[in-house]
């Protein structure tokens, strides 16, 4: 069994999909991490003088995968909270513009999974071949009882052209596709709403719920996407609106529907 240290940076990002919950945190000392290789998993391993309050975080190994998994830190993660922050790396010769990390976390007592998507916020890949990014994840997982290991495995690659990897157990990819929809119909909509009535209008119209259409015919990932992708919409504008005047709202209408299409809007 080959063992050998890692040192990398400490790196952070913001959530984009996660669970939150409210549980008290556990305080621990830090000793140096190492990664093992066994069975086709690699481990980090953080060495603590009491291992119980030491989840284990296990990277399945993807051979064939376009995006390289790595741990910077465990620092932050506790028994019941297991925020670890990665490095995530394009060693493929597309740029990417969205990754879905799946977590699975195994306790005690129990087992439980999901996903974290991250997403750009403009025009502009994700990540850009060779290069890599960080990312933080189980940042507001929360387990009663105390997490013995998070194994971690990428779920879905897009790419910029529209392509994907991955075996998408957590239908990302539907997610995705009903974002970009809701972002679309909602600043299309607010852009005819600000030319025909004025910025005042577009800030009363965000202030009230949304006009959402029937959208039974789309999966539940689908629909979910579909909302995020308003709220989306909605979040620039309220960051906009202390300017209220209609140059700001166009233009954060516009970045929108330019997100969206990876170039310049209709």
């Amino acid at each position: 069994m080959k063992k050998y240290p890692v040192s990398l940076p400490i790196v952070t990002l913001v959530v984009v999909f996660s669970f939150a919950g409210f549980l008290s945190r556990v305080a621990w000392s830090i000793t140096p991490l190492k990664t093992e290789i066994k069975g086709g998993m690699k481990r980090e391993i953080q060495h603590d003088s009491d291992t119980m309050l030491t989840p284990e975080v296990l990277i399945v190994e993807q051979v064939n995968s376009p995006v390289l998994i790595s741990v910077a830190s465990i620092e932050s993660a506790t028994a019941h909270r297991p925020h670890v922050e990665l490095t995530i790396t394009n060693r493929s010769a597309k740029p990417i513009r969205a990754i879905a990390i799946r977590y699975d976390t195994i306790s005690m007592r129990t087992k439980s999974s999901g996903v974290q998507l991250s997403i750009g916020a403009s025009a502009q890949p994700v990540l850009r071949p060779g290069h890599s990014k960080p990312m933080t994840i189980g940042e507001n997982i929360e387990e009663s009882s105390p997490i013995r290991k998070l194994i971690l495995s990428v779920d879905l690659v897009e790419f910029s052209n529209g392509s994907t990897w991955g075996i998408d157990t957590y239908e990302s990819r539907q997610r995705l596709e009903g974002m970009r929809a809701g972002t679309k119909a909602e600043a299309k909509s607010l852009l005819q709403l600000l030319e025909s009535q004025g910025a005042d209008a577009v800030l009363n119209a965000i202030a009230g719920p949304p006009s959402i259409p029937s959208l039974s015919d789309h999966s539940a990932e689908w629909v979910r996407g579909y909302q995020t992708g308003i709220n989306i919409v909605r979040s620039r504008l309220q960051q906009a609106k202390s300017t209220n005047n209609n140059t700001s709202l166009e233009r954060e209408i516009r970045h929108s529907l330019e997100a969206l299409k990876g170039g310049k809007p209709e």
